[in-house]
C-alpha cells in the first residue's frame, strides 16, 4: 500500500464506500461518478472525426460534444467509405487535368492523401486494438482501400502502410457470414477496370483463405471461378498474382488437382496466338493472354507441389516444356517454373525421378540444361 499513490488510494475508498451503500443511495452517486459513457459520445465523436480526417492538425478544441443516446460504427465507416469514394474520383480528375489550375489540383492532391493516410491509420489501428468483431462497415471500405493502390503506386511508404491496412484484416478469425461477406467483396473489386485494384483484391484472397482455411473450404467452388477466370485477364501482373494464388490453394487443398483441370489448362496453352489477316499471319493479343492463362494454370500445378511429385506433376512439365520457344512472357513463365522445380527438389532427386518415365527425364534433362533454358 506505501507504493500506491493517494489519488489511487482514494479511488479505492470510494468504491468500497459505495458497495456498502443501499441500493437507492449509491443510485444517486451513479450520474456523478459514471460520466464517460462512450454511447452517448460515440456519434458526435464520430461526426468530428469525419471532418478532421483530411485535417490532422486541428486541435481538440474545436470540437464540441453533443449528447447522444444511440451508437452505430457502421453509421460512421458508411461516411468514411463514402467520403473515400469522393477523395478517389477527385484525385483521378487532378491526374487527369494537370494543365489548368495547378496550384488548386495540388492542394487537393495534398488534402486526399492527409485524408488517405488518416483512413489507413484509423483501419489499422481499429483491428489493432479493439476487442470487438469486425464490423459490416469494415468489409464494405474493402474496395476503396484496394482503388488506394492506384493513387499511391508511386508512395512505397504509404503504399507498405495500406497493403498493412488489408493484411491485417487477413488474421482475424471470420465466421462464415462475414467470411461471406469478405467473398462478396472480393468478387465485386476483381470486376473493376483498374488493374492495380484487381491483384491487391487477389493478392489479399490468398491470406484471407489461409487464416479461414476451414470455414473456407464452403466457397471453394466460387473462389476457383474466380481465380480461374484472372488466370486470364488483359494485365500480366494480375494474371501472375492468380497463377500464384491457385498454386497455393492448390497445395492447401482447398481446391483439388483434378485431372479435369490439366486438361482444360492444355487445351488453353495450345490456343494458336498467330491468325491470318489479308493473307498475312499476325499475332493476336487475345489468343496470347488466353494461351498464356493456360501456361500460368499449368505453372500453378507445377508449383503447388514444391517437395514431392503428384501423379499430375509429370505431364505438367512436359506441357510446359513445348513453350520454351513462345513469346517472350509466356517463355518467361515457364522458365520461372522449371527453375522453381529444379530449385525445390534438387536435394531429393534421386528419388523424386522414380516417378518419370525414361522419355521424360531425357526431355527434361535436355530442358535443363540446354542453353535455350538460360538464356
Amino acid at each position: 500500500m506505501a507504493n500506491i499513490s493517494p489519488e489511487v488510494r482514494n479511488y479505492f475508498k470510494l468504491d468500497l464506500l459505495l458497495r456498502r451503500l443501499p441500493d437507492p443511495v449509491r443510485e444517486l452517486f451513479k450520474n456523478r461518478y459514471s460520466q464517460y459513457n462512450g454511447g452517448q459520445l460515440w456519434d458526435s465523436t464520430s461526426v468530428c472525426g469525419t471532418n478532421f480526417f483530411d485535417n490532422v492538425i486541428k486541435k481538440s478544441k474545436d470540437i464540441s460534444l453533443t449528447k447522444t443516446q444511440k451508437a452505430s460504427i457502421d453509421v460512421f465507416l458508411n461516411e468514411i467509405r463514402k467520403r473515400l469514394q469522393e477523395v478517389i474520383r477527385t484525385y483521378e480528375r487532378a491526374s487527369i487535368d494537370r494543365s489548368d489550375e495547378v496550384e488548386e489540383i495540388d492542394a487537393q492532391n495534398q488534402k486526399a492523401l492527409a485524408f488517405i493516410e488518416s483512413v489507413n491509420g484509423f483501419y489499422i489501428k481499429i483491428l489493432d486494438r479493439c476487442l470487438q468483431p469486425i464490423q459490416r462497415g469494415m468489409i464494405e471500405l474493402f474496395p476503396q482501400l484496394c482503388d488506394l493502390e492506384n493513387i499511391v503506386a508511386h508512395d512505397e511508404n504509404l503504399q507498405a502502410r495500406l497493403s498493412l491496412s488489408r493484411t491485417s484484416i487477413t488474421t482475424l478469425h471470420l465466421q462464415i457470414p462475414f467470411l461471406e461477406a469478405f467473398i462478396d467483396q472480393i468478387e465485386y473489386t476483381c470486376k473493376s477496370n483498374k488493374w492495380h485494384t484487381r491483384r491487391s483484391a487477389l493478392e489479399f484472397a490468398q491470406y484471407l483463405i489461409f487464416n479461414n482455411l476451414f470455414n473456407a473450404r464452403s466457397f471453394a467452388a466460387r473462389i476457383r471461378n474466380l481465380v480461374f477466370q484472372h488466370l486470364s485477364d488483359e494485365q500480366l501482373e494480375v494474371r501472375s498474382v492468380a497463377s500464384i494464388t491457385l498454386a497455393g490453394f492448390y497445395q492447401c487443398s482447398l481446391i483439388p488437382i483434378t485431372k479435369k483441370d490439366r486438361e482444360y489448362f492444355h487445351r488453353m496453352s495450345k490456343t494458336n496466338y498467330l491468325t491470318k489477316v489479308d493473307g498475312e499471319k499476325i499475332t493476336s493479343t487475345q489468343n496470347i493472354i488466353k494461351r498464356h492463362g493456360g501456361v500460368l494454370g499449368l505453372c500453378a500445378m507445377v508449383l503447388s507441389s514444391p517437395y514431392d511429385i503428384p501423379e499430375h506433376v509429370p505431364d505438367a512439365l512436359m506441357d510446359l516444356c513445348e513453350h520454351l520457344h513462345d513469346p517472350i512472357l509466356i517463355r518467361e513463365s515457364v522458365k520461372y517454373a522449371l527453375s522453381e522445380f529444379r530449385r525445390t527438389h534438387h536435394n531429393s532427386w534421386h528419388e523424386h525421378r522414380a516417378k518419370f518415365t525414361e522419355d521424360q527425364l531425357i526431355i527434361l534433362t535436355d530442358v535443363l540444361i540446354s542453353p535455350s533454358y538460360y538464356a
